[in-house]
């Protein structure tokens, strides 16, 4: 058999991609939301060129459920939000993201959700979106969340909730992975904005699907003024504080703290634990190895930087397991646990840029986006990169098919 170029040269593209494969470790991938752009990133360094065509609008939460992307968004932090539905699709160069359909509104009988913020999915797929504080033209105060159902792959059925104490400013929502239909599906965290002390303090409230639970619990653990929940699947929930009061009844200092409460329950499990001068703006739950963590990202006196937490067989952080870790320098950061829990996520808008850390050996990774992308909002994506056996088999079947076509020749 005698192979012209063109097949020798067919063979060898074939060839690079197996032994390209071959040599790295699959890459773990997260989903991004800057401003007016989605990104898909790895920490092998890859960074998607934008993938949505967001202009005029300001984008804000992103959530996945499988191979799905949300992200939340409106003209101006004061107009009806709206949310887009993507999938991830697989490819030899690289995930891309099918958008589906139009923008959906978030409104329904006359109700909206304005400034849309954090987004979450719950185990069935419905997604909730939170919204900003806003004043209707009758004086009367919203503190809403939209919950949004798919039927057959389209999110299509919009309802939005208006939670019973209307003062309270919402600050982030996670979703709980239970089987218990009594249970919560969602926790959200907030603040009572009464101006009566105790301004600010932190309160939980679950909630499930479009039905608001009802349950309010204003935690009296001395956290306030909440910037990020994590639920966990040891049956607690994790508030990340930016202030707490060490001093009764002096109310907030700068002293960061994080709130732990039972996930059904939302009773707090003993007093705020106290961070000392390192303040968070986002917290993340994660599983590894038989032990569960907390990972935390936000500043110490002006430098950024990241803390994992231990937590012990109470729920609770252990004292004195505090490594820390530099981030990109910003004025707000959020973070994201991967799927199986080796990686943390986190993102600097300030500088443009995504940090990614290997929870087991340290390994830091950092992505550049592109000049003006302020990451916000990021969550980890499920992305298979095409198998070696794939490609290999790819490879044995066209040098395969080649020399078929050489013995006919010959023939």
């Amino acid at each position: 058999m005698r192979l012209r170029p063109r097949s020798l040269a067919f063979i060898l593209i074939l060839a690079l991609a197996l032994g390209a494969t071959l040599a790295s470790a699959d890459p773990q991938w997260a989903v991004t939301a800057s401003p007016d752009s989605v990104f898909l990133m790895n920490n092998q360094g890859f960074v998607s060129s934008p993938l949505a065509p967001f202009s005029g609008l300001t984008l804000a939460g992103i959530a996945t459920w499988g191979n799905y992307v949300f992200v939340a968004g409106s003209a101006s932090a004061g107009d009806t939000g709206n949310l887009r539905v993507g999938k991830i699709g697989n490819s030899l160069t690289g995930p891309t993201i099918d958008w589906i359909g139009d923008p959906i509104p978030l409104t329904n009988a006359g109700k909206l959700l304005k400034g849309p913020g954090a987004v979450a999915v719950d185990a069935s797929g419905g997604v909730y979106v939170l919204g900003s504080r806003w004043q209707d033209g009758s004086g009367v105060w919203h503190s809403n969340y939209a919950y949004v159902t798919s039927s057959s792959g389209t999110w299509t059925d919009v309802s939005i909730v208006d939670l019973s104490n209307t003062s309270k400013a919402l600050a982030d929502i996670a979703t709980i992975a239970t089987a218990d239909p009594l249970d919560y599906q969602a926790v959200i965290a907030h603040q009572d904005a009464a101006i009566a002390f105790p301004s600010f303090q932190t309160w939980a409230t679950g909630v499930n699907g479009s039905n608001p639970a009802g349950a309010a619990s204003r935690l009296n653990d001395t956290g306030y003024i909440p910037q990020g929940i994590a639920t966990g699947t040891n049956g607690f929930s994790y508030i990340a504080n930016h202030s707490t009061e060490v001093a009764a009844p002096a109310g907030p200092v700068d002293v960061g703290s994080i709130s732990v409460i039972d996930s059904k329950s939302l009773a707090p499990i003993g007093s705020a634990f106290g961070l000392g001068d390192f303040r968070p703006t986002d917290i993340a739950f994660m599983a590894l190895g038989g032990t569960n963590y907390l990972w935390l990202v936000g500043v110490t006196n002006g430098v950024s930087q990241a803390l994992q937490l231990t937590l012990g067989v109470d729920g609770r952080p252990i004292m004195g397991a505090e490594p820390w870790a530099s981030l990109d320098s910003s004025a707000n950061h959020y973070c994201a646990a991967s799927l199986d829990g080796t990686l943390l996520w986190a993102t600097n808008p300030g500088a443009s840029t995504v940090t990614a850390f290997n929870t087991v050996t340290r390994e830091r990774y950092n992505v550049v986006l592109p000049i003006g992308a302020r990451a916000g909002y990021i969550a980890s994506a499920s992305y298979v990169v095409p198998e070696p056996s794939s490609l290999l088999s790819l490879l044995v079947g066209g040098i395969g098919i080649l020399g078929l076509r050489g013995r006919r020749r010959r023939s």
